[in-house]
């Protein structure tokens, strides 16, 4: 397939008539190519059950909320606490501790926020001692 510019990409997904099979072969060609946002909104065009499902599941593995948040949003059942929860870790243990802590603040899980953010947000300084001389 030949690349897409921004705007034909635009056209292709706004498009009321398409050819679902040039839809599905770019979808596939963004997916190979890591680009899974692009890959998603094709599928999405199409809707592609197998498609969304694969998105889904790169999203808990590379703990992409923003991934994951675009399959809930466009599917809600498709997207359980515990995906949420699977995304959260895998983002943590990749050292993506704002995405995790972005995770863990959604579904409520305040330990784990608590974890994650103490790994971005400065611990609170102690005081400093007044400057001058000490008081007599």
């Amino acid at each position: 397939m030949k690349p897409l510019n921004s705007l034909t990409k635009r056209d292709l997904v706004a498009a009321k008539k398409f050819n679902p099979d040039d839809l599905r072969a770019y979808a596939e060609q963004f997916f190979s190519e890591d680009r899974f946002g692009d890959a998603f909104e094709f599928y999405r065009k199409l809707d592609d059950e197998e498609g969304i499902l694969k998105i889904k599941k790169v999203a808990m593995e590379l703990g992409d909320p923003e991934l994951l948040w675009r399959v809930e949003h466009y599917r809600p059942e498709r997207v359980a606490r515990e995906d949420w929860l699977r995304c959260g870790e895998q983002a943590m243990s990749l050292g993506k501790h704002r995405s995790a802590a972005y995770v863990f603040r959604r579904i409520g899980e305040t330990g784990r926020l608590a974890e994650a953010e103490k790994e971005f947000k400065p611990a609170a300084e102690a005081p400093r001692p007044p400057e001058g001389p000490p008081p007599a």
